[in-house]
């Protein structure tokens, strides 16, 4: 419980992609895997606990930048498309006006 509110602002970050990388996202996994260590609940397997969320918690962001960047590469990839379609028309039509002068 100790750890999911402690989590609960930064995944709220995360999915309102207010993270500029995942390394600052990492970051804030780091100060609450230190706050924990320092004064998180008592118990036996509280380590296993804390690098389980931790690990989790990582590898969800991991998946959530990686969608994000699949995402912006195929609209990059979109966009440079229409771009080339766009200038090939445009260097056809000065090809053929450049004929039609001519001719």
């Amino acid at each position: 419980m100790f750890l999911r509110n402690s989590y609960t602002e930064i995944e709220r970050a995360l999915k309102n992609q207010q993270y500029p990388s995942f390394i600052d996202f990492l970051h804030d996994i780091e100060q609450i895997k230190t706050i924990f260590e320092e004064s998180g609940p008592p118990g036996t397997a509280r380590k296993e606990i804390m690098l389980d969320f931790c690990t989790k918690a990582v590898m969800e962001a991991a998946e959530f930048f990686l969608g994000n960047t699949i995402n912006e590469a195929h609209l990059q990839q979109t966009l440079a498309e229409e771009q080339i379609k766009k200038l090939q028309s445009e260097l056809l039509e000065i090809k053929q006006d450049n004929k039609d002068r001519f001719e």
